[in-house]
């Protein structure tokens, strides 16, 4: 399968109602659908076909996959690598730091990324706005 290019919306939340533009429904091929599934996480709502076949699902798979992959890389840009660290990395992932409250395989995918951990543990501390703006 082949990366796919993804549209990028904004939505105002007006009240309590999140609107999904009819041209967005389009592009996910999910306009005429009578009902949707979502998934409110944490930071992330995930909107689905209420059915699908297997293709179906292993599309939708796949482009939850390579948002992952580019939301890693926005973190990766963020935090740079170690490489970058003049004084070598220095992180501190004992309980009591930012980083001993991530998943330990979330934090090994960071790690084996590349991405400076030592970097990643002070936007974790200071709260910095790293995606967006």
């Amino acid at each position: 399968m082949k990366k796919t290019e993804y549209m990028q919306c904004t939505a105002n939340l007006e009240g309590a109602a999140l609107l999904i533009p009819d041209a967005a429904l389009k592009v996910s091929n999910l306009a005429g659908q009578t009902q949707l599934e979502y998934r409110p996480l944490d930071h992330v709502i995930v909107v689905l076909k209420k059915q699908m076949t297997a293709m179906e699902l292993v599309n939708a798979i796949q482009h939850l996959t390579e948002t992952a992959e580019q939301l890693m890389a926005s973190l990766a840009v963020a935090c740079g690598t170690c490489e970058e660290c003049a004084d070598g990395c220095r992180c501190d992932v004992s309980k009591d730091s930012a980083l001993g409250h991530l998943p330990l395989n979330q934090l090994l995918t960071f790690a084996k990324s590349g991405t400076c951990l030592g970097e990643l543990e002070k936007h974790l501390r200071t709260g910095d706005i790293v995606y967006g703006g």
